[in-house]
């Protein structure tokens, strides 16, 4: 009978034991800093909760978060109950929800800041690499990424160091590792050394996926090339980004189309000839639009109200407030039914149909229909939605 007794003691103060210890780290947990408990007395959950959508409109992450990013990288910023973290494409937690603000990553980098405003670089572990004094980020490309604080930019490397001070106006990384900057009100390039190499003394420099960048100075254009330092000789009233081997240009109400040692190789006449994407243009004729290919050949007479750019060689259009989509030859491959389309993310297209969200694909078969209203678009396979239901 003692044994008894003395077992039911036993049981007793270790039980109350672990309801003391529970009390205690469920105490520890609750504790918030003065920042963090301002930041949640003004903090408003939504009422419909995000989650993700497989291309056969199946869901493959439920709708349990507050807020989440488009799935572009492995890791995905995810926001759950206020706080903000990273789960992988299955909806695993890779990087806890601990965060104020998680910006997306890119090359195996991102930006968080915690309760206390504090930024920090991470790696895809969640390994804090340094703490840093930016307020602003952009996208690492060619392991830099430019930074800001109080409207001026540098750039670190993927260690954090600030290997170009704070001082431009603006900066912009190259696909080729140079920069443009703006000092002052001119713009110039420099490399990431912030060695200078084209002088500050341009209105505008434009960004280009080629190495060949559009110049503007004294409302004239000129083109530098950046692989071999050389500029066009002749200057344009306008004059838009090489795609591929070609450019579009015009001079005293004349276009034609240039290759890369700024020779002619096509005339457009008088056209009122603009870019749309992927090397294609639209030209307005008795304020409807047609399409040139990027030979300078038209595919189409100008029939449309509205075109939207080319994106994965498929182009919305509008006839009569309706939305279509073309092919790369011109074709219509849906015709104008949709109140609203939206340009085609890799294979999939978001339109709005009779009964909500519809998916096409590039054929124009409709994919399915989703009972969702709000969804974006997809990437790697999946698409962030909303769940209104």
């Amino acid at each position: 009978m003692q044994l008894q007794k003395n077992s039911f003691l036993n049981y007793l103060n270790l039980g109350i034991l672990c309801l003391l210890l529970s009390f205690g780290c469920q105490s520890d947990t609750k504790v918030k800093s003065p920042l963090e408990k301002q930041y949640f007395e003004d903090y408003e959950a939504p009422k419909y909760k995000w989650g993700f959508l497989n291309t056969k409109g199946d869901i493959v992450i439920d709708p349990i978060y507050d807020d989440v990013r488009d799935a572009k990288q492995d890791l995905i910023a995810a926001n759950l109950e206020g706080k903000w973290g990273y789960i992988n494409h299955k909806g695993k937690t890779v990087i806890p929800f601990i965060y104020q603000q998680a910006l997306d990553f890119s090359e195996s980098r991102s930006f968080v800041q915690d309760f206390e405003n504090q930024w920090y670089l991470i790696n895809t572990t969640g390994d804090s690499i340094t703490t840093l004094q930016y307020s602003e980020f952009k996208s690492f490309k060619n392991n830099h990424c430019v930074v800001g604080q109080a409207d001026k930019w540098g750039l670190i490397n993927q260690q954090g160091d600030e290997i170009v001070p704070i001082i431009y106006n603006k900066l912009t990384q190259t696909s080729y590792g140079y920069l443009i900057a703006q000092r002052g009100e001119k713009y110039g390039i420099i490399d990431t050394l912030n060695n200078i190499l084209l002088a500050f003394n341009y209105d505008k420099i434009y960004t280009s996926e080629s190495e060949i960048l559009r110049l503007k100075s004294n409302k004239k254009y000129t083109f530098y090339s950046l692989s071999d330092n050389s500029k066009s000789k002749t200057n344009f009233d306008k004059a838009y980004n090489f795609y591929n081997d070609l450019a579009l240009v015009s001079n005293n109400g004349k276009s034609w189309l240039i290759n890369k040692s700024y020779k002619k190789v096509e005339d457009l006449g008088s056209l009122n000839v603009s870019p749309i994407g992927q090397g294609f243009y639209k030209y307005k004729s008795n304020n409807r639009y047609g399409i040139i290919n990027p030979k300078g050949v038209k595919i189409t007479n100008p029939e449309f109200e509205l075109v939207n750019q080319y994106k994965a060689d498929r182009l919305v259009f509008s006839k009569n407030d309706l939305f279509g989509y073309l092919d790369d030859k011109g074709k219509t491959i849906f015709p104008a039914v949709f109140p609203l389309a939206w340009d085609f993310s890799g294979t999939l297209a978001r339109v709005i149909g009779p009964r909500g969200v519809a998916f096409i694909n590039r054929d124009g078969k409709l994919i399915f229909e989703s009972p969702y209203f709000e969804i974006r678009d997809y990437y790697n396979g999946i698409a962030r939605y909303q769940s209104f239901r």
